[in-house]
């Protein structure tokens, strides 16, 4: 590797975690060119089961590294971002959470960027807005959009040489890495940096949810349940107020993370009450700033504390009654739909048909499989039905196509299948 400078470093802190990143390396090492890529591990495991499960990846551009315990996940990060033999050999680092990769069409539109020379990539698979891809020079404008989405570890791949070889790595430390900054040192560190570059390259790419790629064990263990009121009930809110007085709308970009990322949200403290991390004693420490890290009126936090929960696990499954209410329903209508044709397909083959093939399967309704509108890029199986090309099927009157879309591809597919002779067509939203 000495003398010569590859593309990307990819960088992945793990913990306790064998099966997880076990999972999340194959499928890297699967998508990748080994001639542009580097995969690091950085294993802080209290045991030898990350190691020993790693070992039977061979391969000329994996590396592991035992790192200690007792390190908090930011110093780690931190130390990532300043190793300098990363810097010197790499155009770009990036940071990866372990239970999170993309699809090879996202990395085959990467290839692509990392030819130029941009100071950061963003691959944002959340754009709730839908602002597509496109370039900033504003680093407000950045920190607005998108600072609450940055929190998340492999979001941003960032430039060795114009950026991190600039970074003035004592004041950051000095000045993020610690207790109230918890988990949210690496978002500080970002927009200090963004802040301090002339003429900021920044690209945006909005990543279809189909193109990101999850651990199929991530549920297996909790990130820090024990700690999440702390982290986001304060540590999220003193991360963005000690930016630099440049960043402007400070509270309603700490906001924004319970509005787009739901993090305090009605559903999210319905699971944290029902999981005991939501108590009267914990809300207490949070009262004073609420306000600023939630949606959610403190009156209904208490509502929420003091409810039954078999009352609570409706608020933490549908939102609300009233959502409860009409899933049952929607659910009636959806096993009336399936009864009534000889054969019913889920139209998708990305996450909202996965959670719906999932869901009809745990309700046992009877599907044939999956269609798309074209097959080029989609899998050809999915959880173990065949994926199918809408022209394939036939019989439009014998078949009923359940949408297992989001509300903006329901819309481009719903003339497609009515020009094509599909009428029976499940629009509502299951799940």
């Amino acid at each position: 590797m000495i003398g010569l400078i590859k593309k990307i470093a990819i960088c992945i802190p793990t913990y306790n975690r064998p099966e997880v990143i076990l999972d999340t390396c194959l499928e890297i090492i699967k998508t990748l060119d080994d001639d542009l890529y580097d995969l690091y591990i950085y294993d802080s495991s209290t045991d030898n089961e990350t190691e020993i499960t790693l070992r039977g990846i061979e391969k000329n551009n994996f590396f592991y590294f035992r790192i200690d315990s007792s390190i908090h996940s930011s110093k780690k990060v931190y130390n990532i971002y300043q190793d300098n033999k990363i810097q010197n050999n790499y155009k770009y680092l990036w940071v990866l959470a372990d239970y999170l990769f993309f699809s090879s069409n996202v990395i085959e539109s990467l290839n692509k960027k990392i030819n130029e020379d941009w100071d950061m990539i963003m691959l944002d698979f959340y754009d709730p807005e839908e602002r597509g891809n496109k370039q900033y020079k504003d680093p407000n404008e950045i920190f607005f959009e998108y600072a609450w989405s940055i929190t998340q570890y492999g979001i941003l791949i960032i430039n060795c040489n114009t950026v991190l070889k600039k970074a003035d790595w004592n004041y950051l430390e000095e000045k993020y890495l610690n207790e109230e900054c918890r988990n949210f040192s690496h978002i500080a560190m970002y927009f200090e940096l963004m802040y301090q570059i002339t003429d900021l390259k920044f690209y945006h790419f909005s990543v279809l949810k189909r193109d990101k790629y999850i651990s199929k064990y991530r549920s297996l263990s909790s990130d820090y349940l024990v700690d999440y009121l702390h982290i986001w009930g304060f540590c999220w809110y003193r991360s963005i107020q000690k930016l630099p007085n440049y960043y402007k709308d400070k509270e309603m970009v700490i906001k924004k993370a319970c509005i787009y990322g739901k993090q305090l949200g009605k559903q999210n403290l319905a699971q944290l009450k029902l999981k005991g991390v939501l108590t009267p004693k914990q809300f207490l420490q949070y009262s004073s700033i609420w306000k600023y890290v939630s949606t959610v009126h403190p009156l209904l936090v208490w509502g929420i504390i003091a409810m039954p929960k078999s009352i609570t696990r409706y608020i933490a499954e549908y939102g609300g009654i009233k959502q409860w209410i009409l899933a049952v329903i929607t659910k009636r209508r959806l096993k009336k739909f399936c009864g009534m044709y000889r054969h019913i397909y889920l139209y998708g083959a990305g996450i909202n048909a996965e959670r719906l093939a999932r869901f009809m399967d745990e309700n046992s309704m009877i599907f044939d499989g999956f269609v798309v509108s074209r097959l080029e890029n989609n899998k050809r199986y999915l959880k173990g039905y065949e994926v199918k090309e809408i022209s394939q099927i036939g019989m439009p009157k014998s078949i009923g196509i359940i949408l297992a879309l989001s509300k903006t591809n329901k819309r481009e597919v719903i003339p497609l299948l009515d020009k094509l002779g599909y009428k029976n067509i499940f629009q509502d939203d299951i799940i």
